[in-house]
């Protein structure tokens, strides 16, 4: 079983992590907060990198819900416009609406379409590797 790490279950683990982060050395880390320096080097290398991953990682989607949420309210407008335009018979008006819905479906699509392009790199160095893989795909249709 291994074993806990110190630091992470040190009460004051997140000021260990911000001085850690600060680049206050391991040894005076130690010190201030009553830890061994082998317990705190052992958390900056193996907990504190993966901290800070993660941490990055929910900013990025963080930002990427708040950049959707604007296309969605965009998107949301533009069909607004479209009824309007209709409704009066103005077609330009109509048009150009559709155009702004075209436009904010592209973009939704595109992250899809980054992640399974990347998807598609990644099994082509496997397989261009020589590792063989057993794949299970599902299609679903959109009508």
């Amino acid at each position: 079983m291994p074993r806990t790490c110190t630091v992470c279950s040190n009460p004051q683990h997140q000021a260990i992590d911000q001085a850690l982060v600060a680049g206050t050395p391991d040894r005076v880390v130690a010190e201030r907060f009553a830890a061994s320096p082998p317990s705190v080097y052992r958390h900056q290398q193996g907990h504190l990198l993966t901290t800070m991953l993660k941490a990055r990682e929910a900013q990025e989607v963080a930002h990427a819900d708040g950049l959707m949420a604007q296309l969605q309210s965009l998107q949301q407008k533009a069909l607004e416009i479209l009824a309007r335009a209709e409704g009066t018979g103005n077609l330009r008006s109509a048009l150009a609406a559709l155009r702004e819905l075209r436009g904010t479906v592209e973009l939704t699509a595109k992250p899809d379409q980054a992640r399974w392009r990347g998807k598609a790199v990644r099994i082509a160095r496997l397989l261009s590797t020589g590792h063989t893989m057993t794949c299970h795909l599902r299609t679903w249709w959109l009508w």
